[in-house]
């Protein structure tokens, strides 16, 4: 049986990007079914009483130098867009969209989306911009894709947005990415749903698979 989880994210998040690709990586390894899910850190972080590490001097200089060694650690080309933190209620709103309309889309505009923002440092939030990204898959659909960037502005997608980080707050989650995992598995005797944010090497233990470290090739990453 597959492992099932369900990964939350968001494009303003450089970590989400980060493990966007390192858990693709062990899809097929680790026989994993993913569950795309778009949300609003923004909401996730003022509900759950979280500051954004460039408010705390310390931690925002700790991350600036992580961030600057993703090359090295994890094979992830990162650039940082030049207007950041940027509000990203409308691309998410977008991606949720279409995790409801055009499900079998949605992986490949997740990653044309966290590659525009943080593989070539863009900063998308207008409608063109999305337009622009989402084009390509949506070829033959463009009245479809109209329908999901009116959306992507709208109160109904900002009210769902804000509901569902809600709820992630009520779960546990305090910054992205949030992994949740969707198993009858145990964990010292706790609910089968296990909270992970920062490591793949903690889901290469909780599933009881090989770890091969995040280039998933067993290649030792060096600085």
């Amino acid at each position: 049986m597959p492992n099932k989880l369900q990964f939350y994210f968001d494009c303003v998040s450089p970590w989400s990007y980060v493990a966007f690709n390192v858990i693709r990586r062990y899809q097929q390894k680790w026989n994993l079914d993913i569950d795309w899910c778009p949300a609003s850190l923004s909401y996730v972080m003022k509900f759950s009483g979280n500051k954004p590490p460039l408010t705390v001097p310390n931690k925002g200089m700790q991350m600036s130098k992580e961030l600057g060694l993703t090359k090295s650690m994890y094979g992830v080309d990162l650039r940082m867009p030049d207007a950041f933190p940027f509000d990203t209620f409308s691309l998410m709103g977008f991606l949720r969209g279409v995790k409801e309309r055009e499900p079998a889309k949605l992986e490949q505009l997740i990653d044309a989306f966290v590659t525009a923002v943080w593989g070539e440092g863009r900063h998308v939030h207008t409608a063109e911009h999305i337009r622009d990204l989402a084009g390509p898959a949506f070829k033959g659909q463009e009245q479809d894709l109209d329908k999901l960037v009116e959306y992507a502005f709208s109160r109904e997608a900002r009210d769902l947005l804000k509901k569902e980080a809600d709820q992630l707050v009520n779960n546990g989650a305090f910054g992205f990415p949030y992994v949740l995992h969707v198993s009858d598995l145990q964990l010292d005797g706790c609910d089968p749903c296990f909270r992970w944010k920062t490591d793949e090497l903690f889901l290469a233990a909780f599933y009881g698979e090989p770890y091969a470290g995040p280039f998933a090739n067993g290649i030792t990453p060096r600085l």
